[in-house]
Formats: structure tokens, C-alpha cells, sequence
């Protein structure tokens, strides 16, 4: 029997087949992002592909700070109340992400509320609330960065093994 791919690729481990998502697959779309970067080098200096809750967390390290930085940015002009109220959701919001993680694991239901979160950001970009330059670079980098969560969370197993890497 051949055992190869069309594609050339060996066939997945065991372990791969119990969780079938590739942490990499779920970047499609998010390939510069943050979240995709990280999980990256985890593999790189652990070697190793992290565990969901992991990568939630240094995920969490970057999105909050970021989003208070937004708040920051914005404070002083005409847009700074909402963006303040939508970057205290965003950072009560990924927090809460990683608790539930942790607790219950990925889950499409997990995965919709980081969506929830990204739309909110986008809506107020979508609405011209934020002007400045930089804020709207920064917006942009964290809805994507909101995007490449939700994808990881909606596409993992509900458990907490580690995300399967390409065979």
C-alpha cells in the first residue's frame, strides 16, 4: 500500500489525527500576524507546537497592552470615549478568553466571542471614529490579530492538547 500523498507528504502521527488542526492552517489570511509569529518561535525554541493554552496566553500578552495603547492614542480627541469603552471590552474580553481556555478549552463558542470583540474594533474603523494614523494602523493590527485567535480557537479539538503542526 502506498502510504504517500499525492501532495508528497508523510502521513500524519497518530497524535495529529486525534487533533487534526494544524495551529499553521489556521493562520491562512493571518500569515504576518502576531498570534502566527509566536506559534512559530514556541516551536522554534521549545521544540515543541505550544498548547492552546499557551498560545492563548502570549496571545493575551500582546493583544491587551495593544489595545490599551489604542485607548492611549486616541484619548484627547473626539473618539477617545468609544474606543476607550471598546479597548476596555477588547482587554476584559481576552481575558476572559484565556480563562475559558484554560478552564474549558478551544471551542467554536470561545472562538465567537474573540469574533465579537474583532467586530466591535472594526465597526468603530469601519465608521470612521479613529483618524489618526497611527491608532488606525494599530486598530487594523489588532482586529487582524483578533481574526487569527478566533480562527485557532474555532478550529481546535475542545480539548487541551497541543496545536498539531505539518507532518
Amino acid at each position: 500500500m502506498n502510504t504517500r500523498r499525492a501532495s508528497g507528504a508523510q502521513p500524519r502521527a497518530r497524535a495529529e489525527k486525534e487533533h487534526p488542526m494544524n495551529v499553521f492552517s489556521a493562520f491562512k489570511g493571518y500569515e504576518k500576524s502576531f498570534c502566527a509569529w509566536a506559534a512559530k518561535e514556541w516551536q522554534r525554541l521549545y521544540g515543541e507546537v505550544p498548547a492552546v493554552t499557551d498560545f492563548v496566553d502570549t496571545a493575551a500578552k500582546y493583544l491587551i497592552p495593544a489595545a490599551q495603547t489604542l485607548v492611549d492614542l486616541t484619548c484627547g480627541t473626539a473618539a477617545g470615549e468609544i474606543v476607550a469603552v471598546v479597548g476596555a471590552d477588547i482587554v476584559k474580553g481576552i481575558t476572559a478568553v484565556s480563562g475559558l481556555v484554560h478552564d474549558i478549552g478551544p471551542s467554536p463558542h470561545v472562538a465567537q466571542s474573540v469574533s465579537v470583540l474583532q467586530n466591535d474594533l472594526g465597526g468603530i474603523l469601519a465608521a470612521g471614529h479613529i483618524t489618526d494614523v497611527k491608532s488606525v494602523a494599530l486598530a487594523t493590527r489588532i482586529v487582524g490579530e483578533l481574526g487569527a485567535l478566533s480562527n485557532v480557537l474555532s478550529q481546535e479539538s475542545p480539548s487541551k492538547a497541543p496545536l498539531a503542526t505539518a507532518a
